[in-house]
């Protein structure tokens, strides 16, 4: 057996950071139809999305839940085509899961005959879309990364770190168009995760 002696080993655990967001979703949504759009059928995003539903189903399990994997991350065209669709239907809250596909999402927000949510990806994009951004999953690495050195330089020079809220990931602040008490329902969720109060599965093989 191979031992590595020199390597560190961060994982992301998407599925974890997804669940508030479900959360958010259903206490927000008042046709009861949430989408979640991300781009390729990957394990991860597999999970981010049953984290999402699982999220949903705690909070209220009326709420229809709808997804779709884009094939690609970006592209703004068809994201926003998938986003359309999904809102002709009565979706009203989008958790997206893209990079510059994201933009699709809000264009079709913001063009949209009834009043659409959306939630994102890696930076708050509160300022192009201030009437329908709600809030982002941010990704820090930077702050796991020098736990990881402080660790090296420490004489640990392999050894596996997990990102999850409280660690590298988490819901950004304030949590626009929402009401207070939604948007305290969801931070915390954010934070029952984090202590391990809500302990989740990884559901990264099938979808709902």
């Amino acid at each position: 057996e191979l031992e590595l002696s020199n390597v560190w080993n961060i994982a992301r655990k998407w599925f974890m950071a997804s669940y508030p967001f479900g959360v958010l979703a259903a206490k927000s949504t008042t046709t009861k139809k949430v989408g979640y759009i991300t781009g390729l059928k990957m394990a991860d995003f597999v999970g981010a999305l049953n984290a999402v539903n699982d999220g949903i189903q705690a909070t209220d399990p009326s709420v229809e839940f709808v997804y779709a994997f884009v094939g690609d991350y970006n592209d703004p065209v068809k994201t926003r085509q998938i986003a359309e669709s999904m809102i002709s239907e009565g979706v009203d809250v989008i958790v997206g899961h893209q990079n510059l596909g994201f933009f699709g999402i809000l264009e079709a927000a913001k063009a949209a005959p009834h009043k659409v949510l959306v939630t994102g990806l890696y930076s708050d994009k509160i300022a192009m879309a201030p009437d329908q951004y709600t809030s982002a999953l941010l990704i820090d690495h930077a702050s796991v990364f020098v736990q990881v050195i402080k660790e090296i330089m420490a004489g640990n020079t392999s050894g596996y770190y997990e990102m999850k809220p409280g660690a590298g990931m988490h819901m950004s602040e304030p949590i626009h168009n929402v009401s207070e008490d939604v948007a305290k329902a969801a931070l915390e969720a954010q934070d029952k995760v984090a202590k391990g109060e809500i302990i989740l599965e990884e559901k990264n093989q099938d979808t709902p």
